[in-house]
């Protein structure tokens, strides 16, 4: 690793932490040997000089073999420090180190070392800043690979001078940029996610404890129903947020067409131009598809979005139409029936040529810093994920149709039986959330639920309180994004105390390594918020379901 791309990771490690540091595999790879230290604090940064000093440290175990080997990152507390990476733990300690993010450093496919990011004190990482940790890394991983491709540059042969083409790290360097403000826009559009699903939460959570205030028959629930309607159609906006910059968990269910295309032609009439007339049709016999709803919404708009930007002078028509089908080919199973969808406009059309690579990643008609060059890679990924297929039909001056064939399911005839109240078994669950309103919503959902509740805001009282009395409790709730502790660790000082202890986690926003950590934990389930009476009930009895022991 070059000392200027050395330099510069340490000088922007403090927008994110408190401190860096970086050790580098030896060839043989099984050492690691410190390349590297700063911290902000000066007498923290000269405490840790001596981690220069200190000695290769070996590579084959703790959490320097799988962060070096398999290219996974992660964020330790002062437990697991000890536990996983005891290379650093003596250091940790000495500077009062409270979370470490590891991040892998590689070239091209290769490892090279671990990079970790130091918060000192109670504070953790935020997920944000965990990304952002991430993305320095990949820069430097980036700036590396640009440094070794210049020194090929004009090297002499014999006679002759071989001159690589710069061009292809220069998309390289494209995709790159790319990549990190898509994943700039990941991590705020998780941050709107767990504020406005907080909000949401205690909306929703207040509205189901109004119905019950009024009783059946009362006036009130229609309007109460109409809040209940668009309280859902916030958080299902939300989730079609998420699905910016950074990917989901797909949640599957069987789904009727004609409800996603309703939803996403209401959001498209808002944002496109007055000049594009926009029309759409599916005929009831079309079959139900097996999919997310979240992820077929971002298609169509994405498909709608490309059209649209199309269309000469902001003017002409897009049309959306759906109905069954039938593709040709028999493979000799049964047969089945498809779902078509169509997406058609009036633009000035394509090449072959360009047909052809529409759905390459960062394939782009449009001017510089017009279009990212994704939007059609990503409606190929959501095609496929769905085991379906996608045909483009156009050609210059006669516009475009987007066919996407998806395989249909019929739906089920069963219907689950409806939830009550009345079916929960009685429980002593202590609930931690920092937002006040929120602690008092949920508290009173699970007293109308028929438990014991003991609603706290503060992670650090939260632990105190179970630590005089561990066997209070029958299950403890905790949100994860909180000040001083997260929901992980709230979960790692309960479960250390008590190993047998049902633990729920709630969050806004549950990306897939916070459902890995939280497993690592000891958290038995994870509820996304908005969180309602009956979410609250069912996963209370799913962690629970055996003898209580008083």
């Amino acid at each position: 690793m070059n000392s200027d791309t050395l330099d510069r990771l340490l000088q922007t490690s403090v927008l994110i932490a408190d401190g860096c540091f970086v050790a580098l595999l030896s060839e043989d790879g099984r050492t690691l040997h410190p390349a590297a230290v700063r911290f902000r604090d000066e007498t923290a940064d000269r405490a840790a000089r001596p981690f220069l000093t200190a000695g290769p440290i070996p590579a084959g175990a703790g959490a320097q073999a799988w962060i070096s080997a398999d290219g996974a990152s992660a964020a330790l507390g002062p437990a697991e420090i000890d536990r996983r990476a005891p290379g650093h733990a003596a250091l940790a300690r000495s500077l009062g180190i409270g979370q470490l993010v590891l991040v892998p450093l590689r070239l091209e496919a290769r490892p090279l070392g671990v990079v970790g990011f130091a918060r000192t004190g109670a504070p953790t990482f935020s997920d944000g800043e965990q990304a952002l940790a991430r993305a320095l890394v990949e820069h430097a991983s980036l700036s590396m690979a640009n440094a070794r491709l210049r020194e090929s540059l004009d090297r002499p042969v014999g006679t002759a001078t071989v001159r690589r083409d710069v061009r292809e790290t220069e998309r390289l360097e494209a995709q790159a940029r790319q990549a990190q403000k898509m994943e700039a826009a990941g991590t705020l559009a998780g941050g709107i996610a767990h504020e406005f699903n907080n909000i949401l939460t205690a909306i929703l959570g207040n509205l189901e404890l109004a119905r019950l205030d009024v009783g059946p028959g009362h006036r009130a629930h229609q309007r109460l129903d109409e809040i209940a309607a668009a309280g859902r159609r916030g958080a299902d906006l939300i989730r079609q947020i998420l699905t910016v910059g950074r990917p989901r968990e797909a949640s599957q269910r069987v789904i009727r067409l004609g409800d996603v295309v309703e939803e996403a032609v209401g959001l498209l009439r808002s944002t496109i131009p007055a000049g594009v007339q926009l029309s759409a049709s599916v005929a009831a016999d079309t079959p139900a598809v097996l999919g997310d709803p979240a992820r077929i919404h971002q298609m169509l708009l994405n498909l709608c979005t490309n059209a649209w930007q199309a269309l000469p002078d902001g003017a002409g028509r897009i049309t959306i139409a759906g109905q069954s089908a039938a593709p040709g080919g028999n493979d000799g199973g049964p047969a089945r029936r498809w779902a078509r969808l169509e997406v058609t406009d009036t633009g000035p059309g394509m090449t072959e040529e360009v047909a052809q690579r529409i759905f390459d990643p960062f394939f782009t008609t449009k001017p510089a810093g017009e279009g990212s060059g994704l939007g059609l890679s990503v409606v190929l990924g959501i095609v496929n994920e769905h085991g379906g297929v996608i045909r483009v039909k156009s050609s210059p001056g006669a516009g475009a149709t987007f066919e996407i064939l998806l395989p249909g399911v019929e739906p089920s005839s069963e219907t689950a039986p409806p939830w009550t109240p009345a079916a929960a078994r009685p429980r002593r669950v202590l609930y931690l959330d920092d937002e006040p309103s929120l602690v008092r919503a949920i508290q009173a959902m699970l007293k109308s639920l028929g438990h014991q509740a003991v609603g706290l805001s503060d992670p650090a009282q939260a632990c105190a309180e179970f630590r005089r009395a561990p066997n209070a409790f029958d299950v403890v709730i905790t949100d994860h994004n909180m000040p001083g502790l997260s929901g992980i660790e709230v979960a790692r000082v309960m479960t250390a105390l008590r190993p047998d202890l049902p633990v729920i986690l709630t969050s806004g926003h549950v990306p897939e390594p916070l459902r890995e950590q939280a497993a690592g934990a000891g958290v038995r389930r994870i509820l996304e918020k908005p969180t309602t009476m009956e979410d609250l009930s069912r996963a209370i009895e799913s962690v629970t379901s055996g003898p209580t022991e008083r």
